[in-house]
């Protein structure tokens, strides 16, 4: 193994100049995704400036074409002076070289002898790269090799260099991560309230960094006491340690199919900071005074120490919850039918004023030992996940509420409106099956586009439909004002429950300490002055983790479709476009099918997003069930094609495909 090279510091772009992230197209041009969101900005070959795909720019407006379309130019590059490229590494005679993974980062880069560190033919590596570079001839040198693509884990670990995400934690954070203690000492405990009520966490079978608690008493009046008990990561992660650094240069936590990234390392992420049963924890604490109706009459924050007496699964409190057997949570039955009477009220009152809920199908990937995917399944969603769910809501509105109100420095979920234009596309889409959304569309509110998705339910066209109106939506990120949340018909939101996994929870947590302590009007300016950074910050690590989940599980599905490569199966026609038709099969795996594999020529209709076979006549649109066999997988583009098979009166698919063999 090669030393990493040591890059300069990125430069950063002037406080004034936008920034975001360059996505470049193979034919050369590209788009600028800003930090702020809203639309991608244009950015033709000439004016890139030696900038990579993906890496964070600073940019100018340049001008805008005849038609409207603004144009940038690149004049920052705020990334490290060294380009870190993940590629397969061919050896040559004269000229070996490094083909990258991913195409937009140029064909070959050449690697000579003396820099090749030992790498063998076909090995992954990772090539450093200076800048500024042309796609079309660069040199680089090998500072990582990663194993061959066919040995376990590595093509995910080749995901994870290419992302950019920290992987390994620097052995300074290490160091301070182990200089921790592992229990509470009896003197923090002492120092604050001790919640002497029954507390329990709910969480996955395979969750280990265990952020939140629950308890719940209700009185004779009809009102509930809600406890939301969460991890007091602050304790032990200090501003400006390198812990908090580290935490705030990953962001977020990443949950992959066959591994986790976590932001904090393991000794406190498992271990002191999670809320694991029959242990003292610190927490930070919401306690809500709850009315029959849902509406929170009171709450207070408080620093506590609570000790969980019980640690649950979904699975099993669902069985609870449905009547079964379930010994060991049996002391608790009662405390969790009182949790689904509040949890039901909370859901009531949040769907009344027109929060929106997309149920979406959500998959997850069962390995075998070496990490292979030996089945995708659907993931369950029982009522007590709706618990944890509607709780952890009722608390983010609560403390954003509060400290809104407060104006003290903060950071914010918020969840602009959409854009008049994807809403009219979305009524008129949906008028084309014959729905359509009572408003205007300039007066479309949340409630009105969950009016629409209720109207589907059950319906040929529901998947089709809510798939269409979430992508109308605009993407909820973090910022330092309050906006309010469109989705959730929310006029105060934030992230409080999840300091463990989120470093805009550990920031919220660092405010509402100082404030039950005394926030000065200088700490105020201080920790003020810190949140746009905060903000943009996260926002952009959670749009990196999200991106690296989701392709990590798409290379799961195409590993797992590979044993059936030319079976039939049925499925939903999911997109249309000029060049194909992708269908989902009920397991959510996705294909697609190319036009030009077809038999015959067809006509696209963008406004109904249809094709019309001219010889034939048959007509494919959104939500139409057709028969396809796997016809070839793509490892390398993480691409499943299919083959279209013709059939007449063809069923609705069941719960789970299963291949004609």
């Amino acid at each position: 193994m090669g030393k990493k090279n040591k890059d300069k510091e990125p430069e950063s772009a002037p406080s004034n100049q936008p920034t975001g992230i360059f996505e470049q197209n193979q034919r050369g041009f590209g788009f600028i995704k800003p930090d702020n969101g809203g639309e991608g900005v244009y950015v033709s070959e000439y004016d890139i400036n030696g900038a990579f795909h993906g890496d964070r720019v600073g940019y100018v407006i340049s001008h805008s074409d005849y038609d409207g379309r603004v144009r940038a130019e690149i004049c920052k590059i705020c990334e490290p002076e060294d380009k870190l490229i993940v590629g397969v590494f061919h050896r040559r005679k004269r000229n070996s070289y490094v083909k990258p993974l991913d195409s937009r980062l140029g064909s070959e880069i050449r690697i000579l002898a003396k820099y090749q560190n030992k790498a063998i033919d076909l090995q992954l590596v990772v090539a450093s790269v200076k800048r500024p570079a042309d796609l079309y001839w660069m040199d680089g040198r090998i500072v990582e090799i990663l194993g061959f693509m066919d040995e376990p884990g590595v093509r995910v670990l080749g995901m994870i260099r290419a992302s950019g995400a920290p992987y390994e934690f620097p052995r300074s954070v290490l160091n301070e991560a182990k200089r921790i203690q592992t229990s509470v000492p009896p003197e923090d405990a002492l120092a604050r309230e001790r919640v002497e009520r029954q507390i329990i966490t709910i969480d996955g079978e395979d969750t280990k960094d265990v952020d939140d608690a629950v308890s719940l008493t209700r009185y004779e009046n009809g009102v509930y006491t809600l406890g939301v008990h969460i991890a007091d990561v602050n304790h032990y992660v200090k501003e400006n340690t390198e812990l908090d650094r580290e935490a705030l240069r990953r962001g977020t936590s990443v949950y992959l199919a066959d591994r986790v990234i976590p932001m904090l390392p393991p000794e406190l992420s498992n271990g002191i900071c999670s809320l694991n049963e029959g242990v003292d924890r610190l927490a930070l604490s919401c306690i809500m005074e709850i009315g029959a109706d849902g509406a929170v009459i009171s709450h207070e924050m408080a620093e506590t120490v609570i000790n969980v007496g019980k640690h649950m699964t979904y699975p099993k409190a669902d069985a609870l919850l449905n009547g079964d057997d379930v010994p060991e949570y049996s002391e608790y039955a009662p405390l969790l039918k009182l949790m689904e009477e509040l949890c039901l009220i909370l859901k009531q009152k949040r769907e009344l004023r027109g929060a929106i809920s997309f149920d979406l199908e959500e998959s997850k990937a069962e390995l075998d030992e070496n990490g292979m995917a030996i089945d995708i399944r659907l993931r369950e969603r029982g009522v007590a996940s709706e618990i944890i769910e509607e709780f952890m809501l009722i608390c983010n509105e609560t403390v954003a509420a509060e400290y809104s109100e407060k104006n003290l420095p903060f950071v914010y979920r918020v969840h602009e409106e959409p854009e008049l234009d994807k809403l009219r596309k979305l009524n008129d889409f949906a008028g084309a099956l014959g729905y359509r959304m009572k408003a205007k569309t300039r007066q479309v509110k949340s409630k009105d586009i969950q009016e629409l998705i209720n109207s589907v339910k059950g319906k040929p066209e529901e998947g089709v439909i809510t798939k269409i109106a979430l992508r109308s939506l605009k993407r909820a990120k973090y910022y330092y004002k309050n906006q309010g949340h469109y989705g959730l018909a929310a006029e105060f939101y934030c992230h409080f429950t999840s300091p463990i996994r989120r470093y805009p929870d550990l920031q919220i947590h660092r405010v509402i300490k100082e404030d039950l302590r005394g926030l000065t009007a200088k700490r105020a300016a201080e920790i003020s002055a810190k949140m746009p950074n905060v903000c943009g910050m996260s926002s952009l690590m959670e749009r990196r983790a999200e991106t690296l989940e989701r392709d990590v599980l798409q290379l799961k599905k195409c590993e797992y479709m590979q044993q059936y490569l030319g079976q039939e199966f049925e499925g939903i026609i999911s997109g249309v476009t000029n060049w194909g038709i992708f269908v989902e099969l009920p397991n959510t795996v996705e294909g697609l099918i190319r036009l030009h594999d077809l038999t015959e020529p067809f006509e696209y209709n963008a406004e109904r997003m249809s094709l019309l076979g001219l010889r034939t006549g048959r007509l494919y649109t959104l939500g139409g069930v057709v028969k396809v066999a796997v016809a070839r997988i793509d490892m390398e583009q993480r691409q499943i094609m299919f083959g279209l098979r013709r059939s007449e009166n063809v069923s609705r698919p069941q719960s789970r495909p299963k291949p004609r063999r």
